[in-house]
């Protein structure tokens, strides 16, 4: 049974497919305040997200053009902000990975390489006992769920640390940019 936030989501999402698209997720409460604004609702002291949603929906199936448009712009400026955002983020986490090497480089401290092994030889001796049967706690459904969040979180910082010694690798997030842009389905202007 869809709740009342995914019935407004699934509603509004070709409208405004940004603000949908934080329904489902930690967003929620932010995406409808966006649309509140726009209907000029005031959420009622203590309201639940899904009451303000389907006080929302209401507000929706009566909406006037003006108010469709303002939808638009707002989801239009939510997807430049969340843009900018990345950029920000973006930025931060290559000047970050630089001052670190130049850290590395003036101090010439052995603690990153050892760590980086350290890392490597965990990450080796995981697969191998994974790959070669060696590993009794993988027949638990519940241990099994465990040990894949520790390994995921082995391997994550071994991409970390790779990159530090080599250069990050953002082609995935490009890629996974090029796609959501690809599968947009909203009409140009």
């Amino acid at each position: 049974m869809a709740s009342v936030l995914q019935n407004l989501g699934s509603t509004i999402a070709t409208l405004a497919p940004t603000v949908a698209g934080m329904f489902g997720g930690p967003l929620a409460s932010m995406g409808v305040s966006e649309i509140e604004k726009i209907f000029g609702l005031t959420p009622a002291a203590g309201s639940t997200v899904d009451a303000r949603a389907a006080a929302v929906s209401a507000a929706l199936a009566s909406a006037t053009p003006d108010q469709i448009i303002a939808m638009k712009q707002a989801d239009d400026a939510l997807k430049a902000k969340f843009a900018d955002a990345g950029v920000i983020l973006a930025q931060t986490d290559v000047q970050d990975r630089a001052s670190a090497r130049q850290m590395n480089s003036s101090t010439k401290d052995s603690t990153p390489k050892i760590l980086t092994y350290l890392i490597a030889l965990a990450c080796a001796a995981v697969a191998v006992m994974i790959v070669g049967g060696y590993s009794n706690a993988l027949k638990d459904p519940v241990t099994a769920a465990t040990v894949g969040t520790i390994v995921g979180y082995l391997f994550s910082e071994l991409k970390a640390a790779t990159a530090f010694w080599f250069g990050g690798n953002s082609s995935t997030d490009q890629q996974a940019a090029l796609l959501s842009k690809a599968m947009d389905t909203t009409p140009p202007q």
